[in-house]
């Protein structure tokens, strides 16, 4: 029952991953409080809503790079990281290797 109140939250995070828009908007989107949703979405992802939208950005700039088609830069841009190295330090974080690693094909 608890991820039918979060779901509309979820689906709004997951297609607008690359905007940048407080964790609160979600909680508003779901018609509940800011903690209710962090504590209903920590426990049916296991995660915190911010953690959870880096991992999904960091897996998608990840393609992105993968694609050969994407300099660190542009693929942290797409994913709405706009700090290069706020987007490097999450990106070994949760890839374990640096960005630049997979633009030159080592991973």
């Amino acid at each position: 029952a608890d991820r039918s109140l979060i779901k509309e939250g979820i689906d709004y995070l997951e297609r607008n991953l690359s905007c940048n828009f407080p964790i609160d908007h979600l909680a508003h989107i779901c018609n509940l409080s800011p903690s209710s949703f962090r504590r209903i979405f920590t426990k049916l992802k296991g995660m915190s809503p911010v953690e959870y939208r880096n991992r999904l950005r960091i897996r998608k700039a990840a393609t992105l790079l993968r694609s050969g088609m994407y300099t660190v830069g542009e693929a942290a841009e797409e994913v709405g990281i706009r700090d290069i190295q706020y987007f490097g330090k999450l990106f070994k974080r949760y890839a374990g290797i640096n960005p630049s690693a997979i633009k030159k094909g080592d991973s």
